[in-house]
């Protein structure tokens, strides 16, 4: 039995880092049959990916400690002269070079490239290669496609499927488009989880489930209502582009409306509604419990999507996290003043550092970028 636990495990750890082969895929899949297995599953992506983030958030001079601490001599029995020398340097050498290959280990291994996944109802669960292009899967007359960055659901008779749930993650530096069986359109952006059915009955409403950002352009449906599924807020809507913003780690969500009309409501509390008009942002904060509206120009808010940033007026603070699930980067400010600070700035295709570079230049301040992290002081 516990050998049959270390080949999952293996499989598992050779999954997060992209490295199964296609006979290792189908033997990793049955074995997801199994509800123990997927439990265990789902504790293993959670755990690798909370320590490869805790890693990064360690500084450079915790890590010299570290690796100071390995090459510490223990005391030895008093010897003679000469066993003692051979003594100390046989000591010294193997817990250097013990702590060479620890501090290397982090020091040079690179960063394995996180890639978006798909799970599927059926218990599978799909890498999406950047670019590729195939069949995903085909069942009860539904056939899901990938087309480059898009992930393309076709249902040939509605009336006749059964309806499951698909989930895709798109990890930290990556974006995703899911194009769902009646023709709505999803941008997906870092650091996003999106819960949706494989299709839709004739009847009856269309519902999907958000954790992170993405932008919705809906398939107009009178008699099928649109209603995507937040923490703390579900949006209903008939027809309409509109931007949601709902990650885990933020106290406040919102949804920016483009065109047509969309209403919003608490979860926990479905009396307070609020009706949207173009150009209008519904924003929910968990300290306050309420939502509000207020008019705002769209453009910032849905940038992202043709793969650009744009800050009108935000804290520093809150640019950091953005920057971090775009360029999948730790950033630690240790400046109180920049944190506060309020800047407007738009950018195309600039790297990480060219962007920060721009920052500097209107508030001086020093920063270190050393693989996956970034200091600001």
């Amino acid at each position: 039995m516990e050998s049959k636990y270390i080949d999952f495990e293996r499989l598992v750890e050779k999954f997060i880092h992209g490295d199964l082969s296609d006979e290792e895929q189908k033997k990793l899949d049955s074995l997801l049959n199994e509800k123990e297995n997927k439990r265990r599953f789902k504790e293993m992506l959670s755990l690798d990916y909370r320590l490869n983030k805790r890693w990064l958030k360690i500084e450079q001079a915790k890590k010299d400690k570290i690796f100071a601490k390995m090459i510490e001599v223990p005391p030895v029995k008093k010897l003679k002269p000469y066993q003692n020398l051979w003594r100390i340097a046989a000591i010294f050498a193997i817990l250097l070079g013990g702590a060479v290959l620890y501090y290397m280990s982090f020091e040079t291994k690179p960063t394995p490239e996180q890639v978006v996944t798909l799970d599927l109802d059926t218990g599978v669960h799909k890498q999406l290669e950047k670019g590729a292009t195939g069949v995903i899967a085909e069942t009860d007359g539904v056939r899901i496609e990938q087309r480059g960055d898009t992930l393309v659901y076709i249902s040939k008779n509605q009336d006749n499927i059964s309806i499951s749930f698909d989930e895709i993650h798109v990890p930290y530096g990556k974006s995703s488009v899911v194009a769902l069986a009646d023709g709505t359109l999803i941008n997906l952006n870092a650091g996003s989880s999106f819960r949706y059915p494989n299709g839709f009955k004739a009847e009856g409403n269309r519902e999907v489930f958000l954790t992170g950002e993405a932008y919705f352009q809906v398939s107009h449906d009178e008699q099928r209502p649109f209603l995507v599924h937040t923490n703390d807020l579900e949006i209903q809507v008939l027809g309409t582009h509109f931007n949601v913003q709902a990650y885990a780690d933020e106290k406040t969500s919102n949804t920016v409306l483009v065109n047509g009309a969309v209403q919003v409501k608490q979860t926990a509390n479905p009396d307070d509604v609020v009706v949207l008009k173009p150009g209008m942002q519904a924003l929910y904060s968990q300290d306050s419990k309420s939502l509000e509206t207020v008019a705002v120009n769209t453009a910032p808010y849905t940038a992202w999507v043709k793969g650009q940033l744009y800050f009108n007026q935000v804290d520093f603070i809150q640019i950091a996290r953005v920057l971090e699930r775009k360029f999948d980067v730790q950033i630690q400010v240790n400046n109180p003043a920049l944190k506060e600070e309020k800047f407007t700035a738009k950018f195309k295709a600039e790297s990480l550092e060219q962007i920060l570079k721009s920052f500097n230049e209107s508030y001086s301040f020093d920063y270190d970028i050393k693989q996956n992290t970034v200091v600001i002081n």
